[in-house]
């Protein structure tokens, strides 16, 4: 079997593989850690998709001549995914505001294809994992019909209006991490400041019994901590983020690290331990910070 990636042959030698889905996941491995992504598959010139391989059993090695797969940048996918679901979201704003009844309707009727474009977007595959946004959507949209949105109060409009608009400000962020991540790490760079100092009162907080002050604190930082772990993310393959070292570690061991600070913290506030959250703050948290936001201005003053 010939395969082709992007109309180049490629020099692909079986080894384990003993089916068409074996070689279409050992590729896709490899793909992966180039971040690139399958966006269409041919065999022998017929299109199929990745159900259409695990549910055909006749598909095997032996009767396929060609394979031709066409790949695009995982980030190239990502930012046709958030256009694609902020067009969405604006077009069902606009029909709202202006009471157009067959508009959402026909809007709500695409409802499942952003459901689905938002879990990619958000990098979930397994349905049991809660997403914030999707949750809030689907409290709202699920199973809407233009016929009850006709009954909804102004307070039900108003709450369905402002959950769209919650999620459309984390679209544009993410959609702007893509395509302007410069100008986006400075600005969550300055915002990361202050949060740092709120985040250092939630030991405080919580034993004066303001636990969700203290969670609102913990769950703005993590955000902001998050997005910037992106930026870099995104990054950090282009010449600006070339051999940088974070404390003598690599992007990818920093990030690993950080992400499970960031998960020991959250588990100490569930548990209300109050010394290992300021343990976990003074000697792991606010160092990596202050890293990031040393690494962070060295690289938006160099460009």
């Amino acid at each position: 079997m010939k395969i082709y990636l992007d109309g180049k042959d490629v020099d692909y030698t079986l080894e384990h593989e003993k089916s068409i889905l074996d070689v279409i996941v050992s590729l896709e491995e490899w793909l992966n850690k180039l971040r690139m992504v399958i966006t269409k598959l041919e065999l022998d010139g017929k299109n199929y998709s990745f159900d259409d391989i695990k549910q055909d059993k006749t598909l095997s090695i032996d009767k396929i001549g060609r394979m031709d797969i066409q790949t695009r940048h995982v980030n190239e996918v990502r930012l046709i995914r958030l256009e694609d679901s902020l067009e969405y979201i604006d077009k069902l704003i606009a029909f709202m505001e202006k009471d157009d009844l067959p508009g959402i309707e026909n809007q709500l009727k695409g409802y499942p294809t952003l459901r689905a474009t938002l879990k990619s977007v958000f990098g979930v595959h397994d349905e049991k994992t809660p997403i914030l946004e999707i949750s809030g959507l689907d409290k709202v949209f699920a199973g809407t019909t233009g016929g009850m949105v006709k009954s909804w109060t102004q307070e039900n409009k108003q709450e369905a209006l402002s959950i769209l608009l919650q999620v459309k400000t984390k679209l544009t962020l993410l959609k702007n991490e893509l395509t302007n991540p410069l100008i986006t790490l400075a600005e969550i760079i300055e915002k990361l400041k202050t949060s740092k100092k709120d985040i250092s009162n939630v030991s405080v907080l919580l034993q004066t019994g303001k636990d969700r002050d203290a969670m609102k604190a913990i769950i703005n930082f993590t955000e902001l901590t998050q997005s910037l772990l992106r930026i870099f993310s995104n990054i950090q393959l282009t010449e600006i983020l070339p051999h940088i070292q974070f404390k003598n570690r690599s992007f990818e061991q920093f990030y690993t690290d950080f992400n499970k600070n960031l998960h020991e913290l959250i588990t100490a506030f569930e548990k209300k331990d109050f010394v290992l959250i300021g343990d976990i703050f003074e000697y792991e948290i606010t160092p990596s910070i202050e890293e990031i936001i040393h690494i962070s201005e060295k690289i938006t003053e160099k460009t």
